[in-house]
């Protein structure tokens, strides 16, 4: 296919850089994230990610069909989006010589559909479609917001994870769903926190059983015209005195991590915090069922009940994912499997 200028009718100025299909018309979601990025980029640099977008689309179209693309964009179809990813990555990788422009393309194409999937959320007509459409968004980061091209470990995640277990937990474990395994109010929202923090901030163990019971910082961005969030990673201020048996902690003791959030976790953590956690005599975030600071082993214990409901087919995939069988007798195996699931980093 091929990438034209196009020119606005209403003044002898150039516009913008548009990709074509097959028809030669021009592809719907790349060129309105063309305009979007045109203000951000030099022509020349648009130029060359359209180009690369151009080769995304053209791949899609050779292994699905023309238009497949653009298709599973409006559709948010995250399957689909994710299956051509994951076989995009795998053609980039297996390409010699992997070099720069190789490792560009994939980063264009995937922060392509994020930012894509970003726009169509903002105008959902409802909240609960904007929170569906977050939560999509927030598993497709999850699953390949980190692959590289040209790293060993890239591979081994991509097999790690399986995205249908991902959208199963992040169904069943909402507070409101009938399915949810635990049994109180209070119980249901501190794994909700938990689950979520791990997720999609890949916390280490101990950073998420160090929180404060405020953790949440924001401003407003006036560049970006809109409120940001981020949570604070830093020792707590009684880490010293903790009675814990396994007194958590941060990786570098005397580190201060800062890191972005989206609003919907930041107003999770808040409502938490705010209606869920109790009035417990200790100034930690996760307040466990006895009004104590929670730790590793109810953690573990957390996940040790989510494996439980999972479905014999979610367990055969992670089989299959993960390359090593999981006896139905061994819940230890499969809890573990899960957890570091739910924790892209594997800190554990």
């Amino acid at each position: 296919m091929a990438v034209i200028r196009i020119h606005d009718s209403y003044s002898d100025t150039n516009i913008h850089w548009v990709a074509l299909d097959h028809l030669n018309l021009p592809r719907y979601w790349s060129t309105i994230w063309s305009f979007y990025r045109s203000s951000e980029l030099a022509d020349s640099s648009l130029l060359k990610q359209l180009g690369y977008l151009d080769g995304f689309y053209c791949f899609s179209d050779d292994i699905e069909y023309p238009g497949v693309l653009d298709d599973a964009i409006a559709n948010i179809d995250i399957k689909v989006l994710g299956q051509l990813l994951e076989a995009y990555f795998i053609h980039l990788q297996n390409k010699q010589p992997i070099n720069d422009a190789t490792c560009k393309k994939w980063e264009t194409a995937f922060r392509f559909l994020k930012d894509s999937l970003f726009w169509i959320s903002k105008n959902a007509q409802s909240y609960q479609s904007f929170f569906e459409t977050e939560a999509k968004i927030r598993s497709l980061e999850t699953l390949y917001g980190q692959l590289r091209i040209g790293t060993r470990k890239t591979q081994e995640t991509i097999r790690s994870i399986p995205i249908n277990l991902i959208e199963h937990l992040v169904e069943v474990l909402d507070p409101a769903h009938p399915k949810n395994p635990f049994r109180n109010d209070s119980a249901k929202w501190r794994v909700y926190v938990v689950f979520n923090l791990l997720l999609y901030l890949g916390l280490r163990s101990g950073e998420l059983l160090n929180l404060n019971a405020s953790p949440i910082r924001n401003e407003f961005d006036k560049r970006r015209n809109q409120e940001v969030y981020w949570i604070r990673i830093a020792k707590h201020q009684d880490a010293d005195t903790d009675r814990r048996h396994s007194s958590p902690g941060i990786k570098t003791v005397d580190s201060v991590r800062q890191i972005p959030i989206f609003e919907w976790l930041a107003n999770m953590v808040e409502e938490y915090a705010s209606n869920h956690r109790g009035k417990p005599n200790h100034s930690y975030l996760l307040n466990s069922q006895k009004n104590n600071p929670l730790s590793y082993e109810a953690v573990k214990l957390i996940f040790w009940n989510i494996s439980r409901i999972l479905p014999a087919s979610l367990v055969k995939e992670l089989e299959f994912k993960t390359g090593n069988p999981l006896p139905s007798q061994s819940r230890k195996t499969l809890a573990g499997t899960a957890q570091r699931a739910c924790q892209p980093s594997f800190g554990w």
